[in-house]
């Protein structure tokens, strides 16, 4: 294979057997010819990898991988190293795309010399409990404001802040990857939600992006996704961890104050996030939660996350014992005994001078 691959896609792969093929043939089947399908073996234990050998013996242009078990951070940056392509698109491996969006994509990157080209998803369930369960996902993936033309990557991003558009996810993008590289941009490894934080680092350094409004993106929701799975302090972990490398990165950043605070309430959201997911958690179990990290991040943790998260537990308890309180029978007699003057009261204070 030379040096014309003209898009990178990058496939991180940890046991998704049952998925795999509809993926990978999404990808082989593109209309844009000159690309590479990267597929990075995350340690599957299952016959995920059968699979994609058994088609790389049929189509030279997927490269396979191999990395012992580090999560899809590590296998997305691993891709990245490996890849020859002028832009990159990241595919999630239980996930597929329509045959033309490589080809419609890299033509309006390379006739408008982007950074970047955004575009949405459409979302389907895997079966009628999870469409039930996860039904606000539904059109979540779809922008609805209209953004034309070239903007820079601040432009846009202030745009679809302030119109609630902002969608935080590597997969619906297709950066360039001289761009990527020129920044070293990369996926903050050991935790989940990564795209939170690597989504605005982009958007803040890139020069020239645009937006298509398609769906080219076909998103699955399915039991055992980060999605749909039970909420912990893995999770808090992961929007803490995205909180704190947002206020870092943007520190030394030219923005417009409009920007700034539209990224102040996205900081909000992602706190409040890390706050819900420990509701209802003990101090031991979200101690233990945090074993392996340092006493400085556990520390940070503790004091911004938990303790808000317990302040508000608190309230809510308070809040609860008050209406109790208010609909127990003793509550009401004394209401209606006390009725008369109560109301004797307030004459009198009405014609008081």
């Amino acid at each position: 294979m030379g040096q014309c691959e003209r898009v990178s896609i990058i496939i991180p792969i940890y046991n998704v057997e049952q998925y795999i093929e509809e993926c990978l043939l999404s990808a082989m089947r593109q209309t844009l010819k000159e690309i590479e399908i990267i597929c990075v073996n995350d340690g599957s234990t299952d016959d995920s990898m059968g699979i994609v050998r058994k088609y790389a013996r049929e189509d030279p242009r997927i490269r396979i991988v191999e990395k012992e078990n580090g999560g899809l951070s590590s296998a997305r940056n691993a891709g990245m190293d490996a890849a020859k392509g002028e832009y990159i698109l990241f595919l999630d491996s239980d996930d597929w795309i329509l045959p033309e969006t490589l080809e419609e994509i890299y033509d309006s990157a390379v006739k408008n010399d982007l950074d970047n080209v955004y575009f949405n998803a459409a979302v389907f369930f895997d079966s009628e409990e999870i469409k039930e369960t996860e039904s606000g996902y539904s059109n979540y993936y779809k922008r609805k404001g209209v953004y034309e033309g070239v903007y820079t990557g601040a432009e846009f991003g202030e745009k679809i802040m302030r119109n609630g558009d902002f969608r935080p996810s590597a997969c619906l993008q297709m950066p360039k990857r001289e761009m990527l590289k020129k920044y070293g941009l990369r996926f903050y490894e050991g935790i989940i939600h990564e795209d939170n934080l690597f989504t605005i680092q982009s958007m803040i350094l890139e020069g020239k992006v645009m937006y298509i409004d398609k769906c080219y993106y076909q998103r699955r929701m399915r039991p055992d996704s980060i999605v749909t799975t039970q909420k912990g302090v893995r999770n808090a972990i992961g929007y803490f961890t995205c909180m704190q490398e947002t206020g870092r990165f943007i520190r030394d950043k030219e923005l417009r104050e409009e920007y700034y605070f539209e990224i102040e309430n996205y900081l909000v959201w992602l706190k409040k996030n890390a706050i819900d997911y420990i509701s209802g958690l003990s101090r031991q179990q979200v101690i233990e939660g945090l074993t392996g990290y340092s006493n400085e991040f556990k520390l940070h943790f503790m004091l911004h996350i938990y303790r808000e998260a317990e302040h508000r537990r608190r309230e809510r308890e308070l809040l609860q014992s008050v209406e109790d309180y208010r609909n127990c029978n003793s509550y009401r007699i004394g209401r209606i005994m006390t009725a008369i003057p109560r109301k004797m009261k307030n004459v009198v204070n009405k014609y008081r001078t």
